[in-house]
């Protein structure tokens, strides 16, 4: 699917986050699975990062779920710390997928850099 914009991004950060920890983790997995950042056509993320300045830094689209949204996604990655901190066992990963619509899939599984968590998936579209 080379060209095509396929890919989402799920982001999930903590309060102590700065834009350049974003912009950072986000350059950092996509050039980790070799994926150009024009094959990107949206940022996900939990409803309650709406609000945060840290959205308008992002360069794509962003479109936000609530918890129970998130919760009914299967992640290969979950996290009680996630559940205990949000309501649902994760953010990066099930934002991701609900972004690519049915059929996505995982293409990175969540990583870590410091206050931020990054997920990307494909849509089979």
């Amino acid at each position: 699917m080379s060209g095509l914009a396929d890919i989402a991004i799920g982001l999930g950060w903590s309060s102590n986050a700065t834009a350049g920890e974003l912009q950072s983790a986000i350059a950092a997995t996509l050039a980790t699975a070799g994926i150009d950042d024009d094959r990107v056509c949206c940022v996900a993320t939990i409803d309650r990062k709406d609000n945060s300045p840290l959205i308008d830094t992002l360069a794509w689209p962003v479109l936000t779920f609530d918890a129970e949204d998130l919760a009914r996604i299967v992640v290969p990655s979950p996290s009680d710390r996630v559940v205990a901190e949000t309501g649902t066992p994760s953010v990066a990963e099930a934002a991701a997928l609900l972004a690519t619509g049915a059929g996505g899939s995982i293409v990175v599984a969540k990583q870590r850099f410091g206050h931020v968590t990054v997920a990307l998936a494909r849509s089979d579209r």
